[in-house]
């Protein structure tokens, strides 16, 4: 019952940060989080992109196919 909780926890912030900032400009944030130096950046980008799903799924093979 808990994880069913977070996951409806995780997709309620994922679409109020989307809808607050725009689906790109989130994303994009989400992605450059992954490369923080402070684990708990790292681990939060992950929980977010886990949570938008397919509408970051075009933004990270973009940013896996970068020489960035």
């Amino acid at each position: 019952m808990a994880s069913k909780h977070l996951v409806l926890g995780l997709f309620a912030l994922t679409s109020a940060a989307l809808a607050q900032d725009g689906p790109t400009g989130t994303i994009d944030r989400w992605i450059a989080g992954l490369g923080s130096g402070e684990w708990q950046v790292r681990e939060d980008s992950v929980r977010r992109l886990v949570g938008a799903g397919e509408a970051a799924r075009a933004a990270l093979v973009e940013a896996v196919e970068s020489d960035d």
